[in-house]
């Protein structure tokens, strides 16, 4: 069996030694998830975020934009007018598609 040495780590590195600081919960960025967001309106379109508060400007319909994965279903969910043209079922114009 094996003897337990009775020399400390103090004793061989030297007494200023500093004890380590370590933290208990490590954080991590997670990188942001961006989806392509299309206007299908002929108009300058700009829109702020409601989850993230950033702004998102589209210049005209066809218009691409990323746009924060947390902000797409806010956006999808945008319409334009009651009804939709030539006896549409859907209840107003979507503004916006994925691309």
């Amino acid at each position: 069996m094996a003897k337990r040495n009775s020399i400390g780590i103090s004793s061989i590195v030297g007494e200023d030694v500093a004890p380590l600081d370590i933290a208990d919960v490590v954080m991590y960025n997670e990188p942001e998830q961006m989806q392509q967001v299309r206007s299908r309106f002929q108009a300058h379109l700009r829109y702020t975020g409601q989850v993230t508060g950033k702004l998102y400007e589209w210049m005209k319909a066809g218009d691409m934009v990323e746009v924060s994965a947390a902000d797409v279903p806010m956006l999808l969910s945008k319409k334009l007018g009651q009804g939709g043209c030539c006896g549409s079922a859907s209840r107003g114009n979507v503004l916006f598609e994925l691309a």
